[in-house]
């Protein structure tokens, strides 16, 4: 995510939130372009994450978080890989791409990222809704707005991979759903969004 100090990351409240406790979990780490156990980067530790209070209330619609982690190799992350937009209060009528990996559905290919493209559809929950056959192995990732066809980056974040379904009945996942941003999001991203931290 685009930020001044070049070090944020947005993902899926629950990949980072302790029921028990209450609160995000004490320690995670980022490891961007991870393919067949391997980065083409370096490994980020986490720093701080900011999840929405409704979503530790219960309210799945709030399922996001947004972090920071500290510098490697004497750089921010976003010097690394880059950064998107926030996108808020986005009216749902435009295509997106959602980015994971498919997780235990082929061992030989779980670890390969992937993405799944087209126009989205309100669930009955009120989510956003794409066909996509890639769940488990991608909630948290982004749904991205505008991603430029050349596929290298994306204009904005929309929103984030929260869950999945089978629509069918045939026992396969093959729909994924994303939390809407909206006003609040900006809050939530604010809190964070200028925490400086140090490049280790």
């Amino acid at each position: 995510m685009s930020s001044e100090p070049g070090n944020l990351l947005v993902t899926a409240g629950h990949c980072l939130y302790d029921p028990a406790r209450r609160e995000a979990v004490a320690s995670f780490v980022f490891v961007p372009g991870y393919q067949r156990g391997a980065s083409p980067s370096r490994i980020y530790a986490g720093s701080i994450a900011a999840i929405h209070p409704k979503f530790a209330g219960g309210d799945r619609g709030y399922d996001y978080a947004f972090v920071t982690v500290y510098g490697a190799g004497g750089k921010q992350l976003a010097d690394v890989v880059g950064g998107q937009g926030l996108a808020w209060n986005d009216t749902g009528d435009k295509a997106v791409r959602v980015f994971g990996y498919k997780g235990a559905i082929d061992p030989r290919d779980r670890d390969t990222p992937r993405w799944c493209y087209g126009m989205p559809k309100l669930s009955t929950s009120g989510e956003r809704a794409l066909k996509c056959n890639l769940a488990p192995g991608i909630v948290g990732g982004p749904l991205t707005v505008g991603y430029n066809d050349d596929g290298r980056r994306a204009e904005y974040v929309g929103g984030v991979v929260s869950a999945f379904e089978d629509t069918d009945g045939d026992g396969r996942h093959d729909r994924v759903l994303s939390t809407f941003f909206n006003g609040e999001t900006e809050e939530v991203y604010n809190r964070v969004a200028r925490h400086t931290t140090a490049a280790l």
